[in-house]
């Protein structure tokens, strides 16, 4: 059974209440430890949000933009520019995933 606390002195609160936490605590320290998973949540700040806003415009300018070469046959003529929006969607994608995703930090 892991342990997830939000940050450090959530787990020194719980070390002081949890009586299942002391007791594996007591009876092997570093397998205990071992279990803690400290996760730091997401920040909530102005630059956050200016990140995440100009990724998520990026993904919906070049999806539209596809769109509109396929509605036009220009996919057939384009080859290259269809292949670099797709690597362009494909990177905004991946950054928002990876900017969105919780810090889990071991022990």
């Amino acid at each position: 059974m892991a342990f997830n606390f939000k940050n450090n002195e959530e787990f020194v609160q719980a070390l002081k209440t949890d009586t299942a936490l002391q007791d594996e605590m007591k009876a092997d320290p570093v397998a205990a430890m071992a279990k803690v998973v400290i996760i730091k949540e997401v920040p909530d700040t102005l630059v956050y949000r200016m990140i995440v806003a100009s990724l998520m415009i990026t993904v919906l300018l070049i999806v539209t933009g596809l769109l509109i070469m396929a509605l036009n046959n220009m996919a057939e003529k384009n080859q290259n520019i269809l292949t670099i929006f797709t690597a362009i969607a494909s990177t905004a994608i991946g950054a928002l995933a990876g900017v969105l995703m919780p810090v889990q930090k071991k022990g």
